[in-house]
């Protein structure tokens, strides 16, 4: 697995009301393994009613320093959906969904 795109990691508070605006309490930039899922998981966790535009694999040490739940790839914002042990113990695997 080659760690192919830098992404970035936040913890935003979503504001509420007409006129509140989102919160970036931290962010940080990392190295991730990029793909898109397969229609295998795409129906999976659509049964789930759940809906993953993408999978993410990270360093899990990096993800574990705060609870991130929002991901940056290429300038399009992702919310973590859930994550999953990698590929071995160091890493780990995040489903993501665009908005």
């Amino acid at each position: 697995m080659e760690l192919n795109k830098q992404v970035t990691l936040s913890v935003i508070n979503e504001g509420y009301g007409h006129s509140s605006t989102d919160t970036v309490e931290t962010s940080q930039t990392v190295w991730a393994f990029v793909q898109p899922p397969s229609m295998t998981l795409r129906l999976k966790t659509a049964n789930a009613n759940m809906s993953v535009d993408m999978i993410i694999h990270l360093w899990r040490h990096e993800f574990e320093q705060a609870d991130y739940n929002y991901i940056d790839i290429d300038n399009i914002r992702y919310r973590i959906e859930s994550s999953s042990s990698g590929v071995n113990d160091q890493f780990v695997k995040l489903l993501v969904s665009r908005g």
